[in-house]
């Protein structure tokens, strides 16, 4: 059986994510407010926390399974163990909660706003991924069902 290629797997929702991971890093400090509460800071603080958490414990729970595009791997299984638990998508949860607290803690608009955009587009890239889960593995309808996308009881 030959791979799909880059573009076939996903490529350019991984592409439209990482650029915009990556301006919202660099644009953060680059475009902070000059006055601001502390308390900003120390929100984009906890939400890079957040972040932290909910990466380690989705890069640990999926394993070999792990891959950065939406489409699943050859050979991969369906991972309901662990962070998996209790939201389908706690890396692209990872992702968008480091942007999102990194453009709190720099009090930036623009960084808060493109990583708005991000959500967006790592809701949307989740949406084909699980079309892409649903094919494969069966029993991921009664899944996605039961388990909350990004955040546990709520979304």
């Amino acid at each position: 059986m030959q791979r799909a290629g880059f573009w076939e797997r996903g490529g350019a929702w991984v592409i439209a994510q990482n650029t915009l991971m990556m301006l919202v890093l660099i644009v953060s400090p680059l475009n902070r407010a000059v006055e601001g509460s502390q308390v900003w800071r120390w929100i984009g603080a906890l939400f890079m926390v957040i972040s932290a958490v909910y990466g380690v414990a989705g890069v640990i729970a999926l394993g070999k399974n792990r891959t950065v595009f939406p489409s699943p791997r050859h050979g991969a299984e369906l991972v309901e163990s662990g962070i998996y638990r209790f939201v389908r998508h706690p890396l692209y949860g990872s992702v968008g909660f480091l942007v999102f607290g990194w453009g709190l803690f720099w009090r930036s608009i623009v960084g808060v706003v493109l990583a708005v955009v991000l959500a967006f587009v790592l809701r949307e890239k989740a949406r084909r991924e699980e079309t892409w889960l649903c094919d494969k593995f069966p029993k991921y309808a009664a899944y996605r069902k039961r388990v909350k996308s990004v955040i546990p009881w709520l979304i």
